[in-house]
């Protein structure tokens, strides 16, 4: 337990990051507390969707939106 405690707080203070190999593309997606960052790594363009919203990836081209949290009352 103590091990998904310190990833845990590990995202809680800096993000992860991971690839993922899809339909012959490579993406790198890296999560933070405040934004989402997409790359295509390698392959053809690709749509895809960041909370409801249509987003276009293309080759080399990075994205960054924010992302979205909860308000707490």
């Amino acid at each position: 337990m103590l091990f998904c405690d310190f990833f845990f707080i590990l995202y809680l203070f800096y993000g992860f990051s991971f690839h993922l190999n899809c339909l012959g593309r490579r993406l790198k997606i890296s999560v933070g507390r405040q934004h989402c960052h997409y790359h295509l790594l390698e392959g053809e363009n690709i749509s895809i969707f960041h909370h409801g919203q249509a987003v276009e990836l293309e080759l080399q081209n990075s994205i960054i939106l924010e992302t979205q949290t909860e308000k707490q009352p």
